[in-house]
């Protein structure tokens, strides 16, 4: 026949020991940590800050972004007759006017031509 016993083993009841002692140890340190130390230097000095006044103005954002610009149209000029340019008359990427004078072309072979044709 086999009895039931009721009850905790000796086992059991040290763990249960252990287990209750480390919880008040933990508990006692804590609150042994939270207490201000009486072994505080008189003679400290707080340490000094630097104290601003405030003031209210409109800030714009600023993000710095890289990026290319280009033209809204962008034109190319090609001759309708033959030679050779000897004068530049507009700047690249200037703004010009419709009909101004852009390039002038070397005009003695034209000149000449028409002097065989008289």
């Amino acid at each position: 026949m086999i009895r039931l016993k009721l009850g905790c083993s000796k086992v059991q009841s040290w763990s249960r020991l252990l287990s209750f002692s480390s919880i008040v140890g933990f508990a006692l340190l804590g609150i042994a940590g939270c207490k201000p130390s009486g072994n505080q230097e008189s003679g400290k000095r707080e340490p000094e800050v630097g104290v601003e006044a405030v003031v209210s103005r409109k800030l714009s954002p600023e993000v710095p972004l890289t990026g290319r610009v280009e033209a809204i149209h962008d034109v190319q000029i090609r001759p309708r007759v033959m030679g050779y340019i000897t004068a530049m008359n507009a700047r690249e990427g200037a703004e010009v006017a419709k009909g101004s004078l852009l390039f002038t072309i070397d005009s003695r072979p034209y000149v000449a031509v028409l002097a065989r044709a008289n």
